[in-house]
């Protein structure tokens, strides 16, 4: 390549130590994340705060599921340039295996998750491959959410809300 066709290249790409948001939406999953999960931590006891959290990463799961998992640049049908990118079913699985393990205990925010997850079954993706990782996380919360609980009522209300999607 010319020195022009590099400096072009170059100048679209961002090294940074710093993250921010505008250049990487999965931070803002990886934030959003976190902040559900300290508010279900007993010393600040905030569920109202997780379910805001999980109603955040609702939408953006079902923006994210309007992309594909690779990306590669093309330009008058030639590929020129394949970005590395997180596919669906890895940033599906570190959300949710964070949630679980720190929601688990909690039916309200168990069948939030489970509203989440039935939510997201019905959008249209862009590869239906994602909806079948949806499954498998909504299978995997209702198990571990009923080991969980103390409460035979509690194990009861999230089976029907998971019977309801």
């Amino acid at each position: 390549m010319d020195d022009k066709t590099v400096k072009q290249i170059l100048s679209n790409i961002n090294f940074a130590r710093g993250e921010l948001v505008e250049d990487n939406y999965i931070l803002a999953f990886k934030q959003i994340t976190e902040i559900a999960v300290k508010a279900m931590s007993p010393g600040v006891n905030d569920p109202g705060t997780a379910i805001n959290a999980i109603d955040y990463l609702t939408e953006l799961f079902s923006l994210r599921m309007q992309k594909r998992d690779s990306g590669v640049l093309v330009h008058e049908g030639n590929a020129y340039v394949k970005i590395a990118v997180v596919n669906f079913e890895e940033l599906m699985y570190n959300v949710m295996a964070s949630l679980r393990t720190y929601c688990k205990h909690d039916p309200i925010i168990v069948q939030k998750l489970i509203w989440m997850l039935g939510y997201l079954k019905e959008q249209s993706p862009f590869d239906e491959g994602y909806t079948e990782m949806i499954e498998k996380e909504l299978d995997l919360l209702l198990k571990e959410a009923k080991e969980a609980f103390d409460s035979a009522t509690d194990v009861k209300k999230v089976a029907e809300a998971s019977k309801n999607i």
